[in-house]
């Protein structure tokens, strides 16, 4: 290291990074269901909800759990499983893709209730 630079690496004792990993481990877990119901919807044709969304051409264009759980995380600023635990994923142009600024989370009331344009409920 040159003199003068400060190295950025932060040294985190086992006692924080334990309550780091607990704290969301919790927010993993059901972003990683709503991941693998993404996935169903969208690339399994034998899955019920197929003909609604990869039937339609919907897609997820998050590349990686990975990116979907940073976006999630970073843009949409949830933090913790409780603020998403009883929501559901919904992507806010009904026509468009799982995608980087079309998903939040919404109840389940609100979702039965948006406009679902000329395909109507399903």
């Amino acid at each position: 290291m040159r003199e003068g630079i400060k190295s950025t690496q932060h040294i985190i004792d086992k006692k924080t990074l334990k309550i780091y990993r607990d704290y969301f481990k919790n927010l993993e877990k059901i972003l990683l269901s709503r991941w693998r119901g993404i996935q169903k919807r969208c690339k399994y044709p034998h899955s019920a909800s197929y003909k609604y969304y990869g039937g339609r051409g919907i897609k997820c264009k998050f590349k990686s759990f990975d990116e979907f759980f940073d976006y999630v995380l970073n843009e949409l600023d949830i933090l913790s499983g409780k603020e998403i635990e009883n929501l559901q994923i919904d992507r806010i142009d009904n026509g468009g893709h799982y995608e980087p600024g079309n998903i939040q989370f919404i109840t389940p009331v609100e979702n039965c209730t948006k406009d679902r344009g000329i395909l109507g409920r399903y």
